[in-house]
């Protein structure tokens, strides 16, 4: 019995010790298995890039539909051949809004064949200039533009260049690559110097006679130096009443008369060689009611300024204004252009 008892002991004790092994191996790979899960649980699923859209190349490359009330105006269209690319065209734009203020020029030579695709970039709105003309002979461009009366950020133009007007020109190489030459200046911008003053009263308004044509005036500018010089934008104008009050022209692309600029959503540059002359309208509409208070005054006095803010001189007038307007300098004397 004690041996019977013995050998029992023996086995049990034998095979405690084997459940024991495989307890502790089912405790430990349970745990191995625990922290792997841990593991692929906190590590991120690897990431799929997005496709992305594709898009048509903008040749106008402004973005001016992406803000509210802007649109693009095409300056210029010119068809021009380079080697080894016979259907190209060079395309001048610029934004447009309803302020009458002019936005700089971008100018790229497209492609026509290979659907518009930009080739080149020829001028760039960060340069902030106005494109008055593109001209293209063979393979050679000429794009004539004034340097914008103001600095963009970060650009230190020279003062003596603000304001005038330079010919660029553009050769194209092979592979449609253009080599710019240095740009030769056509005007300097006109100073108060160079400039004669004349303002006329073109008619008054009578009072008190509810609708009635609208008073205008022209103030007029002529070159009398031995140079071209160059005039962009709105003069600066104002009033003097019989009073005394001060009356401030607030600045119009076209006005109640139809003078102005009307063919255009921008003043022009308007270079005058000597002997030439360059005007601007002023008006103004009485919408004074019949019997009514008048809201007008009657200016025996202007003041007027370049678009610069340099003074040009004063000059008496008889002018009947109730929402006194200016517009900008045009070609001739007739304060109208278009």
């Amino acid at each position: 019995m004690v041996a019977f008892n013995g050998a029992v002991r023996t086995k049990l004790v034998a095979v405690t010790g084997v459940g024991l092994l495989l307890l502790s191996a089912a405790v430990v790979n349970s745990r191995r298995a625990e922290h792997q899960r841990s593991r692929n649980h906190a590590l991120p699923a690897p990431s799929v890039p997005a496709p992305v859209p594709l898009r048509t190349p903008n040749i106008y490359g402004l973005n001016c539909d992406d803000w509210p009330g802007q649109g693009t105006s095409e300056e210029a269209n010119t068809p021009l051949s380079a080697p080894g690319h016979q259907d190209l065209a060079v395309v001048s734009v610029r934004c447009t809004d309803s302020s009458g203020e002019r936005h700089p020029s971008l100018v790229h030579v497209i492609d026509l064949d290979d659907d518009r695709r930009i080739v080149a970039t020829l001028i760039r709105p960060q340069q902030y200039l106005h494109v008055l003309a593109v001209r293209v002979s063979g393979s050679v461009v000429t794009v004539t533009a004034s340097e914008a009366a103001r600095v963009a950020d970060g650009d230190q133009k020279a003062a003596s260049d603000l304001g005038s007007v330079f010919a660029r020109t553009f050769t194209a190489g092979r592979g449609a690559h253009f080599t710019e030459s240095d740009p030769t200046r056509l005007a300097f911008a006109c100073s108060p110097s160079d400039l004669r003053l004349a303002v006329a009263a073109i008619g008054t308004p009578t009072a008190g006679q509810g609708s009635v044509p609208p008073s205008i005036a022209t103030l007029s500018l002529t070159n009398f130096s031995d140079r071209a010089c160059a005039v962009e934008g709105y003069p600066s104008v104002a009033g003097v009443s019989a009073g005394g009050a001060l009356v401030n022209a607030h600045t119009e692309l076209s006005g109640p008369s139809g003078r102005g600029v009307q063919d255009s959503t921008a003043p022009p540059v308007v270079v005058l060689d000597p002997g030439q002359t360059a005007s601007a309208a002023m008006d103004s509409a009485d919408e004074t009611p019949a019997g009514g208070p008048t809201l007008c005054t009657t200016l025996v006095t202007v003041r007027i300024g370049l678009p610069t803010g340099e003074p040009v001189g004063r000059r008496p007038i008889d002018l009947r204004v109730c929402d006194f307007q200016v517009h900008p300098f045009v070609p001739g004397t007739s304060g109208r252009s278009g």
